[in-house]
């Protein structure tokens, strides 16, 4: 009897607090402190074991989310170099993983030996490098000057790109070449907390709460110097920012679309779902613990975090494009949204994970994109 009152009073609620603790100070590194070092976050890694000129033969030696086996483009990332490898030509498995894949857009050097992994982005320096002319620009928001990439167009209305979490410009360099082929002029802003940009006084990112500010204010510089309206096109928490401008701000009436990939609208069901993600299902009881120790300690709102009601007041027409293997944001979050509002169009894309439906169906995506501007003109 003394066994289990130790059990149910001390040891369980102990282990509850314990973990959740242990978990609440994950949550704050990898999704809250702007300071926290990206590379030592779980990401797929390699070595090169051979290399000519067209291919890299790498042996995985930790498989975070699968992306060096994905039949894509992805891009790659060493210690003296960075690349793009566009095609999975084979794959093997023993003891270890072991793939081939093409490389291209080199820049440094590659030898045996290098570890490398995965990177944020497929393509890596600036739109010069994917064909398109830009020009860098500055604007003012509440806390300080942004910059951003401005890309010529004829048409009236201007693409403006919002990246997710931790993220750059480089996000947009994928898609550049679509939108200068379908002849819109395209931003693509930073905001704060951004590298090289100021820090949110609260010292963490806000997922919306704070960002729509700058956001509104590349929109305010795009009317008066670019174009007559704006079409939103948000990664991950990118579109926290688009939905809470859409909300919160005077300049929302010169939106006419919405398109968004892997929408990160609900942070406390992204937060279960990676947490589940990165450790198993047994992890999902000690979440509510975790995130009731980050609302005290780092006053996180969870319930103001959670943009889901709101992107169903938006009246423009809207397109969410969503992997339907991530493991970052729940894809169950937009199949709901799409079902209950008939404005938003959702393309379910297989594989590719988090923010990479582009690169693991590059047709899809962007026919998907382009038949959702052609049904509703801009």
């Amino acid at each position: 009897m003394l066994y289990i009152f130790f059990l149910l009073v001390i040891i369980i609620p102990g282990l509850v607090i314990t973990v959740g603790y242990f978990l609440s100070r994950i949550i704050y590194n990898v999704g809250l402190n702007p300071d926290w070092d990206s590379d030592k976050d779980i990401e797929d890694r390699a070595k090169v074991i051979e290399i000519d000129d067209s291919s890299l033969t790498l042996e995985i030696y930790q498989a975070a989310w699968g992306n060096l086996e994905l039949n894509g483009i992805i891009g790659l990332k060493g210690d003296d170099f960075t690349c793009t490898s566009e095609k999975l030509l084979s794959k093997e498995k023993n003891k270890t993983t072991t793939v081939k894949r093409s490389y291209s857009n080199l820049n440094g050097t590659i030898n045996e030996g290098d570890k490398l992994k995965v990177s944020f982005w497929p393509y890596h320096g600036t739109p010069i490098d994917r064909g398109v002319e830009y020009k860098e620009i500055k604007y003012k928001s509440n806390i300080g000057m942004m910059n951003a990439w401005y890309t010529e167009g004829r048409k009236s209305t201007c693409v403006i790109f919002v990246h997710g979490l931790r993220d750059s410009k480089k996000t947009s360099l994928g898609l550049l070449p679509l939108f200068k082929n379908l002849d819109y002029p395209t931003l693509t802003i930073n905001y704060r907390n951004d590298k090289d940009n100021p820090k949110d006084p609260s010292g963490l990112y806000q997922y919306g709460i704070t960002e729509w500010l700058d956001l509104e204010a590349s929109v305010a510089y795009c009317i008066k110097n670019i174009a007559d309206n704006v079409i939103l096109f948000g990664y991950s928490m990118g579109a926290g920012i688009i939905v809470n401008f859409m909300k919160m701000s005077k300049l929302s009436g010169k939106t006419t679309a919405v398109i968004l990939d892997s929408p990160n609208l609900n942070f406390a069901a992204s937060v279960v779902q990676n947490g589940k993600s990165r450790y198993g299902i047994w992890v999902a009881p000690f979440i509510l613990t975790a995130q009731f120790i980050t609302s005290i300690k780092y006053k996180v709102n969870w319930k103001a975090l959670d943009f889901t009601k709101d992107i169903q007041n938006i009246k423009v027409p809207i397109l969410i494009l969503h992997t339907t293997d991530d493991a970052w944001v729940p894809i169950h979050v937009s199949k709901d949204l799409a079902e209950k509002t008939d404005s938003i169009d959702l393309v379910e894309i297989p594989l590719g994970n988090h923010c990479k439906g582009w690169n693991a169906d590059k047709k899809l995506y962007e026919k998907s994109v382009t038949d959702f501007l052609s049904k509703n003109p801009h």
